[in-house]
C-alpha cells in the first residue's frame, strides 16, 4: 500500500478520525504487513510514532513462539488465512512491547473490501492483567502435577508419586488446563513453561 494510497484510503474523514483517535490500538494488514496503525497501537508497544511499525510482519513484533508452542510467523499467517476465509476472525496473541516484556492481546481481524483490494482492519485490546490474574490463580497441586505431566508421567503414575488418587490428578490437571486457557494437558505445559511456572520437581518422591 503506498502512501498515495493510503492517502486515498482515509479519504473518509469520519474512518480516518475512528481510527486515530480510538482508545483500542488498530492496524491496516495489506500483503501480511503492518502497513500503519494509529497512536494507541503503537503506544500499547512502547513506541512513541506509528511510524516505526511501518510495513512490518507481526512476527516481527512478536515472541518467536506463542503460547501454543507454534512459532508467530507461521500462526500469524494461518490466523489471516482464518480471517479471510470467513470474513473475520478473533483470538489471543502475544506481542513484544519495546522493552522486550510480553504482552497479551486480543486480536480481532476483519476484511476490509476496498477497490480490488481486501486489507485486514485489526484491532487490539490488552488482555494482559487478565491472563495475568487467572495464572495467578494456578495452585501448587496444580503446578505440581503439571511438571510431572511434563516429565511424560500418566495420570496413574503422577498419583502415586503425589500419594493422591488418579481422579484427584485429573481434576487438578483438567483446572489447569482451564485456568490457562488451553486445548489440553499438552497445551497447558507449554504455556505454564512459557510463562516461568514450572520448575523441575524434587524427584526423591518418585518411585
Amino acid at each position: 500500500m503506498t502512501l498515495a494510497l493510503r492517502d486515498d484510503f482515509f479519504k473518509d474523514d469520519i474512518f480516518k478520525s475512528v481510527f486515530e483517535d480510538a482508545s483500542d490500538g488498530m492496524w491496516i494488514l495489506h500483503d501480511r504487513k503492518l502497513m500503519m496503525c494509529n497512536n494507541s497501537a503503537a503506544h500499547l508497544l512502547g513506541y512513541k510514532d506509528p511510524d516505526d511499525l511501518q510495513n512490518l510482519h507481526p512476527a516481527e513484533i512478536s515472541p518467536r513462539r506463542q503460547l501454543d508452542g507454534q512459532w508467530s510467523s507461521e500462526k500469524a499467517h494461518e490466523m489471516m488465512s482464518i480471517a479471510r476465509h470467513n470474513g473475520h476472525h478473533r483470538f489471543t496473541w502475544q506481542h513484544l512491547h519495546k522493552d522486550g516484556s510480553r504482552i497479551s492481546m486480543e486480536v480481532s481481524l476483519n476484511v476490509v473490501h476496498y477497490k480490488h483490494l481486501r486489507p485486514l482492519h485489526v484491532v487490539w485490546r490488552d488482555v494482559s492483567e487478565d491472563t495475568t490474574d487467572s495464572r495467578n490463580r494456578i495452585s501448587h497441586r496444580e503446578q505440581e502435577c503439571l511438571i510431572w505431566t511434563a516429565l511424560g508421567k500418566t495420570s496413574v503414575q503422577t498419583a502415586e508419586i503425589l500419594s493422591l488418587s488418579e481422579q484427584t490428578i485429573n481434576n487438578y490437571l483438567a483446572s489447569a488446563t482451564r485456568k490457562l486457557h488451553a486445548n489440553n494437558r499438552t497445551q497447558a505445559v507449554a504455556i505454564a513453561y512459557e510463562q516461568g511456572l514450572l520448575k523441575r520437581p524434587n524427584k526423591r518422591r518418585e518411585h
